[in-house]
This record gives structure tokens, sequence and C-alpha cells, in this order.
């Protein structure tokens, strides 16, 4: 989701105007609903809470059933695994009340989006989360219950109860924790240190959002530049190498001012993991990080091993860009540059609709139906107004209801490919929950990004063909490659260095400030094929490692590296095989959470435990660069001095 997966690196997304909001007027087809109540927006583009509860008087009657259902729960928890009939009795209460509260809390959270300034729907989500946290702490001794059953015990249960099979997906993530579960006394010790476990996470965020030191950009000219405003990003665009340079050298120098203690907090993060790793008997901490998630560590290391050792399709890309830009030096700090600015990539609803319903079609009749259901049923927010979030986009999944599609569309590129995003996200919620009992229903966390990224690769790549002229073809190309340099190739490269991290506190190191430096730098250089000239990485780029997205999560430049890289694999089978692929792909969506996340990809034809999905992947990203460059080439032919030329990049300090 937009809202979470690409947060973490927004900063990047704003200074390369590709995927920020565009500085060009919106076309007139976009309506502004910004300064109006939302009972002005028309009904058509609003979602639909009516469909969860018809009013508030039915959500309170709800909550006061969740409460009694409560009661009448506990009283079955007791004794619960002692027969077939009793265990299954308490697993479909169980599921029935998780599914009750989901309602209640998206009801609450829904409302509350688009009504920010009511007190009530803060006040409601609280007291479901009480309820919620209630439930939780009740039965929190049901997966040790579940191992003392035993595998061969709960096999003889299965087969005589038949309501049992549809929890098998709870079972399976249950008992497969058996030989990393430690004794009663010594897990309640490692239940204490989710005190303190994430103390180093939190002073990270604190430090970077209010104690860093923001430095001034200093222009050629001697000239100040202050941190953060509006001409600071701007210059990320400027013709000037320069002032190009200029933001990059003082962002670095303000994360420099606090290395040494973001070093600490993060060499605290880290071994906190590899003591988790060693206490539980994990091989090493990628094993301990990957365990929930079903995940066998030779897909981590498969993923990185090919990425950086097959870098020709990037640095191919990264080569046309310096041609296209007219640059005699390509530096890190010239990514953010627009190939093609005078290519407006503005857009409509209505045009984003239309293309996302034609995209919807490469994946057969049943998914086309889908996404034209969706348009339709009330299942988005889609414009601005007063008092509404102001998130990029989201999906939230409401068993037993639909999804929930939230945006904020402005004409921009971002939004424009954020609506086929959300949406994938969306239809993999809903085929999930139709298709799979309650317990199986939830895809797995490391590949929701998949989905989302399907239906946007191909909503790209048809947006592209269908564009209508070669300027705008090369535009969207530029931006669909953008796209892919961020969460593929710039995943790997992070995730390649978290890797090392981990490493290195394993052999016994530290990480300090220096160790980390060193790192990033090399990384930054190999990825961007600086010994061979192609892209030119400055000596104070070695501090851009210090940033909270290393303390968000352990597994996401790994999990967005991933996703990216099955997306493309799985949209490529579709563009040259057609429904066959599709039907597998649908299948993959449908299944939810009934397997290994691994094993379902399997079954669509990707088997992670090799590299194949991976190769396939940069060829795919190879081809792309093919077409970017023929097209490229057709244009300059015909518009020898139609494109800028940048001043010439300054020497690297």
């Amino acid at each position: 989701m937009r809202s979470t997966m690409l947060a973490n690196f927004c900063v990047a997304l704003v200074g390369a105007n590709i995927l920020a909001p565009a500085q060009t007027p919106a076309p007139k087809s976009i309506p502004d609903y910004s300064t109006v109540e939302r009972d002005k927006v028309p009904k058509a583009l609003r979602w639909r809470t009516e469909d969860i509860y018809s009013s508030m008087e039915a959500w309170t009657a709800d909550f006061t059933l969740a409460q009694k259902d409560l009661e009448t729960l506990s009283s079955l928890f007791q004794g619960w695994t002692a027969t077939p009939s009793r265990m299954a009795e308490f697993l479909v209460r169980q599921a029935a009340l998780s599914i009750r509260i989901k309602q209640l809390a998206s009801y609450a959270m829904l409302c509350g989006q688009t009504q920010r300034s009511s007190p009530l729907y803060p006040d409601l989500e609280s007291r479901v989360q009480r309820l919620d946290l209630e439930m939780t702490t009740r039965f929190s001794s049901s997966d040790t219950d579940l191992l003392r059953l035993g595998e061969a015990k709960l096999a003889e249960y299965r087969a005589s109860e038949p309501r049992l099979r549809a929890h098998d997906a709870l079972f399976r993530k249950t008992l497969r924790r058996k030989e990393h579960l430690l004794s009663v006394e010594t897990e309640k010790v490692l239940s204490q240190m989710s005190l303190f476990a994430d103390g180093a996470r939190s002073a990270a965020a604190i430090l970077e959002d209010g104690e860093v030191s923001l430095v001034d950009a200093v222009l050629p000219d001697g000239s100040k530049v202050a941190a953060g405003g509006g001409r600071w990003g701007r210059l990320q665009q400027s013709k000037n190498a320069g002032e190009r340079r200029a933001p990059a050298e003082a962002q670095a120098k303000s994360y420099q001012r606090v290395a040494n203690t973001f070093a600490a907090l993060l060499d605290t993060a880290v071994k906190r993991d590899v003591f988790e790793a060693k206490v539980r008997h994990f091989p090493d901490t990628a094993a301990s990080l990957l365990f929930d998630h079903e995940i066998d560590p030779i897909v981590c290391k498969n993923l990185i091993q090919t990425v950086s050792q097959n870098l020709t399709p990037y640095h191919r890309y990264l080569r046309l860009r310096k041609r296209i830009l007219g640059l005699q030096e390509y530096h890190a700090y010239d990514r953010f540059l627009q190939p093609f600015p005078d290519v407006a990539l503005r857009f409509s609803f209505e045009a984003a609709r239309k293309l996302t319903e034609e995209t919807g079609q490469l994946l057969g009749s049943e998914y086309a139906t889908l996404v034209r259901h969706a348009f339709d049923q009330g299942w988005m927010d889609v414009y601005s107004h007063k008092d509404k979030d102001l998130w990029w986009g989201s999906a939230t999944s409401v068993p037993g209801v639909h999804p929930y599609i939230h945006f904020n569309f402005d004409g921009s590129f971002f939004m424009f490919e954020t609506v086929p995003h959300e949406l994938g996200h969306a239809l993999q919620f809903h085929l999930a929950a139709k298709n799979q009992p309650y317990a199986a229903s939830s895809p797995s966390w490391f590949t929701t990004e998949i989905p989302s990224q399907v239906l946007e690769f191909l909503f790209l790549r048809k947006g592209i063909q269908s564009a209508a002229n070669d300027r705008t073809r090369l535009a969207l190309l530029g931006a669909f490659l953008d796209r892919l340099e961020l969460v593929l190739f710039d995943s790997a490269r992070q995730a390649e260095f978290q890797q090392a991290m981990y490493h290195h506190v394993e052999k016994g190191g530290t990480l300090t400030a220096a160790w980390l430096e060193a790192k990033n730098l090399e990384l930054q250089r190999h990825y961007g094929g600086h010994d061979r000239g192609i892209t030119l990485v400055d000596d104070f780029a070695r501090s851009q490692w210090g940033h909270r997205s290393l303390f968000v999560s352990d597994l996401r430049n790994f999990s967005l590296a991933f996703n990216a890289t099955a997306a493309l694999a799985i949209a490529q089978k579709v563009l040259d095989a057609g429904e066959p692929e599709a039907r597998k792909y649908l299948t993959f969506l449908k299944a939810g959470a009934s397997k290994p996340a691994m094993a379902l990809l399997k079954d669509a034809g990707l088997d992670f435990a090799t590299t194949l999905p991976f190769e396939a992947a940069l060829q795919s990203f190879d081809r792309l660069v093919d077409e970017m460059d023929q097209i490229y080439e057709r244009v300059s032919r015909v518009h020898s001095t139609s494109v800028p030329r940048m001043s010439r990049s300054i020497p690297s300090r």
C-alpha cells in the first residue's frame, strides 16, 4: 500500500517529480472538492461505509454483541483441545468474533479517515482496540495448547471432525514453531524483552524527526538555501550541476552530525535480533526474521546475488538516462532529473479508470468483471475534501463485506498509477476472502505488494502502448523505469546492506559509523557502476545510510525488491502467454494463505528456490530499456535539438 510501503522513501519521490504531484495545473476534468464538505462530493465518488453498518446504532449493537461473544468464547476456552468437537466449536466462534471485531474496527477507521475533526471515530477505534487486546490476552496460550496437543493427535482430530480442516493454515503456522519454542520460564523472560526491544527504533525516529540539525544547501555562488523549503526541492531539477549537488551534500552533512549516535542505535537493534535468533536455535538471523513469513533464506540469498551480479540492464538504463539528459558525467544526485520536462503527465480519474478496466481484461473475464464492480459499487473514495485524510492511497480489507480503497486523486502521474496499485491489493483481499476460510483468507504480508504491482505494471505497459505520441511514450517509459529503479535495484542494494550488517554482527563485529559508511559507499558505487564511469557516486554519499528506514522493518527492503521481481516476472508471463498465465495468477490470488507463499508462487510458475524468476525479471527490465532506447533514437532523428542539455557535472570531491 502506498501509505506504508512508499512513505519511507517519500523524500526521494518528492525530489523526483515523476512520482510527486506535478507542478502544472490539473486538467479541467479533475474536480476540486478540497474546500467543501463531504456531502457535497457526488455519492459515486465516495465509498459506502453503510455496507458495513447502516448507522451508528447498528455499530453500537454489534459492539455489544462482540462483548457478549467474547464472554461466551472465554467459557469455551477452558479445555478447548480436549475433544475434536470442542476444539472445532471454539475455533469457529473465535473466527466469527475476529471477523466482527475487524468490521467494527474498519467502520470506525474508514469513517475517521473522511471525518478527521470528529472525536467520535477515534474513540470507537480505541474501544475496539481494547476489545481486540482483551481477546488476544485471554487466548494467548492457544498456540502452546496446540503444540502440546501435537501433530499426531491433531491429525486424528481432523480426521474425525471436518470443521477443523478450515483452520489448517492456523495449524500449519503454529506447529512449525515447535522446534524454536523454549521452556515456559524462558519464554516468559523473552516476552518481557518487548518492553524495551523497540527502544533503539523509537530513539532513531525521535532523533531524525526532531533532533537532526538540517544543514543549509550551499550553492556554487556561495549563497545558501534553507533545508526543506520549496526551493530546496527545485534544486534537484536545476540545469546547473552544482545546484543539483548542493542539497544532496547538505543532507549527507546533516546525517554525518549524528552518525555515531545512529550507528550505536542500529548496532543495538541488530544485536537484539541476532540474540533472539541464537536463543531460539536458528542457524542465522535471516532464518529467524523470515521464519514467521515461511520464507526460506535461500530466497533472500538468490535475490541479492542475482541482482548484484547482473546489473548490466540497470547500467544500460543509467547510460540511456545520461545520454537523454545530455550529461558528460552522471552523478547519483542526477537521478531526480526529468528527462522530458516538456511532457506534462497529467490525467483524469476517468482516464485512470478506463485504462485500469482495459488492463483488467488481460487477466481474464472474472478479474475484469471485479475491476468494473470495484469502480461501480462503492469501494472507492476518490477525491480530497474538507476533513479527509491526505494519504496517497491505501486499501483496507473488510471481511464479510468488500475492500475499501482510499485515494486523493489529483491528476499527477503518481496518483494515476496508484489507482491500479491499490485496486490490485483490494482484489487480492476480495478473491482470497471469497475462496478461503477465514483462517487462510489473509495473504502473507511478505508478498502483499505482488498483486498491486502486477496490475500497476500491466497498466503502465498498456498505457505506454496506447500513448498518443513518442514523446509521451518516452516519458511514461522513463517513469516506469524510474519506479523499477526504486523498488527493485535500490531496494536490492539496501537489502544487501542490511544483510551485510547482520553478517558483520554475527561474526562478532560492531556497527560503527566508519564501518557503515564504508559498506554503504562500496554498495552505492557497485550498484551505480562508479568504477565503470556509469554513475559517479561522490564521497559524501558515504554518510547517506543513517536514516530511520533501516529501523522500520528488518525485511522492508528485501520484501520490496522481492515483490517487484515477482510482479515483473508475472506481468511478463501474462503479456507473453495470455490466458493460461492469467489463470495461474488468478489461482494464486484466490489461494490466500492456504499454503506458504513460496509454494503458491511455485504453483503459479515461479520457483524462487532457483534464480530463474529473478533472471526473468531482469530480462523484462532489459526489454523495457531496449524499447525506450529505440523510441528515443527515433525521436532524436526527427527532433535533434528538442532535448535540453544540462550543464556539465562537476568533478567528485
